[in-house]
Protein backbone atom coordinates (compact mmCIF):
# COMPACT_ATOMS: atom_id res chain seq x y z
CA UNK A 1 0.00 0.00 0.00
CA UNK A 2 1.35 3.74 -1.20
CA UNK A 3 1.82 5.88 1.87
CA UNK A 4 0.51 9.47 1.87
CA UNK A 5 3.62 10.63 0.53
CA UNK A 6 3.56 8.38 -2.16
CA UNK A 7 -0.49 9.37 -2.52
CA UNK A 8 0.72 12.88 -3.06
CA UNK A 9 3.89 12.64 -5.98
CA UNK A 10 1.64 9.83 -7.83
CA UNK A 11 -1.19 12.27 -8.26
CA UNK A 12 1.46 15.66 -8.51
CA UNK A 13 3.23 13.96 -11.42
CA UNK A 14 0.18 13.68 -13.37
CA UNK A 15 -0.72 17.93 -12.64
CA UNK A 16 0.94 20.25 -15.05
CA UNK A 17 2.33 23.00 -13.26
CA UNK A 18 0.88 26.19 -14.73
CA UNK A 19 -2.12 23.88 -17.02
CA UNK A 20 -3.89 27.29 -17.72
CA UNK A 21 -0.79 28.64 -19.44
CA UNK A 22 1.03 25.54 -20.45
CA UNK A 23 -2.47 25.37 -22.83
CA UNK A 24 -2.92 28.83 -23.66
CA UNK A 25 -6.11 29.80 -21.72
CA UNK A 26 -6.08 33.19 -19.56
CA UNK A 27 -7.52 33.21 -15.66
CA UNK A 28 -10.44 35.28 -16.48
CA UNK A 29 -13.89 34.53 -17.69
CA UNK A 30 -16.75 32.05 -17.43
CA UNK A 31 -15.01 30.33 -20.67
CA UNK A 32 -11.82 30.07 -19.18
CA UNK A 33 -13.53 28.19 -16.02
CA UNK A 34 -15.36 25.54 -18.33
CA UNK A 35 -11.62 25.10 -19.78
CA UNK A 36 -10.44 24.83 -16.27
CA UNK A 37 -13.23 21.96 -15.50
CA UNK A 38 -12.01 20.33 -18.46
CA UNK A 39 -8.42 20.38 -17.70
CA UNK A 40 -9.07 19.02 -14.55
CA UNK A 41 -11.56 16.19 -16.41
CA UNK A 42 -8.63 15.17 -18.24
CA UNK A 43 -5.78 15.34 -14.89
CA UNK A 44 -8.32 13.23 -13.04
CA UNK A 45 -7.76 10.50 -16.00
CA UNK A 46 -4.69 10.68 -16.08
CA UNK A 47 -4.09 9.99 -12.03
CA UNK A 48 -6.76 6.82 -12.40
CA UNK A 49 -4.24 6.14 -15.59
CA UNK A 50 -1.47 6.07 -13.37
CA UNK A 51 -2.72 4.45 -10.49
CA UNK A 52 -3.73 1.40 -12.64
CA UNK A 53 -0.17 1.23 -14.38
CA UNK A 54 0.84 1.33 -10.72
CA UNK A 55 -0.73 -0.78 -9.86
CA UNK A 56 -0.66 -3.46 -12.61
CA UNK A 57 2.92 -2.82 -13.67
CA UNK A 58 1.97 -2.19 -17.00
CA UNK A 59 3.26 1.14 -18.48
CA UNK A 60 0.74 4.22 -19.12
CA UNK A 61 2.23 4.49 -22.94
CA UNK A 62 0.43 0.48 -23.05
CA UNK A 63 -2.75 1.71 -21.90
CA UNK A 64 -3.17 4.60 -23.50
CA UNK A 65 -2.32 2.21 -27.19
CA UNK A 66 -6.08 2.45 -29.57
CA UNK A 67 -5.60 -1.03 -30.18
CA UNK A 68 -6.52 -4.08 -28.51
CA UNK A 69 -3.34 -5.49 -26.90
CA UNK A 70 -2.16 -8.39 -23.94
CA UNK A 71 -4.81 -9.08 -20.69
CA UNK A 72 -2.74 -6.90 -18.10
CA UNK A 73 -2.89 -4.02 -20.54
CA UNK A 74 -6.75 -4.25 -20.58
CA UNK A 75 -7.25 -4.75 -17.62
CA UNK A 76 -5.18 -1.77 -16.46
CA UNK A 77 -7.04 0.28 -18.82
CA UNK A 78 -10.82 -0.97 -17.59
CA UNK A 79 -9.76 -0.05 -13.79
CA UNK A 80 -8.53 3.01 -14.83
CA UNK A 81 -11.47 3.87 -16.68
CA UNK A 82 -13.80 2.56 -14.01
CA UNK A 83 -11.85 4.99 -11.46
CA UNK A 84 -12.23 8.14 -13.93
CA UNK A 85 -15.93 7.82 -13.46
CA UNK A 86 -16.93 6.25 -10.98
CA UNK A 87 -14.67 8.32 -8.84
CA UNK A 88 -13.71 10.75 -10.20
CA UNK A 89 -17.17 11.35 -11.51
CA UNK A 90 -16.13 12.17 -15.12
CA UNK A 91 -18.19 11.97 -17.83
CA UNK A 92 -18.29 8.93 -20.37
CA UNK A 93 -17.21 11.02 -23.31
CA UNK A 94 -14.00 12.69 -21.70
CA UNK A 95 -12.31 9.24 -20.48
CA UNK A 96 -13.16 8.31 -24.24
CA UNK A 97 -11.29 10.92 -25.18
CA UNK A 98 -8.62 10.37 -23.04
CA UNK A 99 -8.40 6.77 -23.39
CA UNK A 100 -9.12 6.79 -27.35
CA UNK A 101 -12.02 5.25 -27.01
CA UNK A 102 -15.68 6.06 -27.56
CA UNK A 103 -18.47 6.62 -25.00
CA UNK A 104 -19.98 2.61 -25.74
CA UNK A 105 -16.56 1.03 -24.95
CA UNK A 106 -16.39 3.28 -21.90
CA UNK A 107 -19.37 1.87 -20.54
CA UNK A 108 -18.72 -1.70 -21.08
CA UNK A 109 -15.25 -1.69 -19.76
CA UNK A 110 -16.89 -0.13 -16.36
CA UNK A 111 -19.99 -2.74 -16.67
CA UNK A 112 -16.74 -5.98 -17.16
CA UNK A 113 -15.23 -4.44 -13.48
CA UNK A 114 -18.37 -4.12 -12.00
CA UNK A 115 -19.22 -8.06 -12.82
CA UNK A 116 -16.16 -8.62 -11.64
CA UNK A 117 -16.85 -7.32 -8.23
CA UNK A 118 -18.26 -10.73 -6.93
CA UNK A 119 -14.77 -12.47 -6.98
CA UNK A 120 -13.56 -11.76 -3.47
CA UNK A 121 -9.76 -11.50 -4.09
CA UNK A 122 -10.43 -8.72 -6.76
CA UNK A 123 -13.53 -7.15 -5.17
CA UNK A 124 -10.12 -6.55 -2.35
CA UNK A 125 -7.98 -4.86 -4.82
CA UNK A 126 -10.76 -2.63 -6.42
CA UNK A 127 -11.37 -1.90 -2.98
CA UNK A 128 -7.80 -0.95 -2.23
CA UNK A 129 -7.20 1.05 -5.67
CA UNK A 130 -10.55 3.05 -4.80
CA UNK A 131 -9.12 4.27 -1.79
CA UNK A 132 -6.37 5.37 -2.99
CA UNK A 133 -8.08 7.55 -6.11
CA UNK A 134 -10.12 9.04 -3.41
CA UNK A 135 -7.11 9.90 -1.26
CA UNK A 136 -5.82 11.44 -4.75
CA UNK A 137 -9.32 13.24 -5.23
CA UNK A 138 -9.09 14.36 -1.44
CA UNK A 139 -5.73 16.27 -2.65
CA UNK A 140 -7.34 18.52 -5.18
CA UNK A 141 -10.50 19.45 -2.75
CA UNK A 142 -9.54 23.48 -3.01
CA UNK A 143 -8.37 23.43 -6.76
CA UNK A 144 -11.44 25.24 -8.35
CA UNK A 145 -10.94 27.88 -5.38
CA UNK A 146 -7.00 28.51 -6.05
CA UNK A 147 -6.81 29.37 -9.50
Amino acid sequence: MLGMSERRSLFMSHVPREPERAFGFARSGSGDDDRRAELRRLRLCRVARGIASAAFGVPEAEIQKPNRSVAASCEARHIAMYLARVIFEVPYAVIGQEFGRDRTSVSHAIRRIEDRRDDRSFEEKLSGLERLAENCLSLTAGEEDET
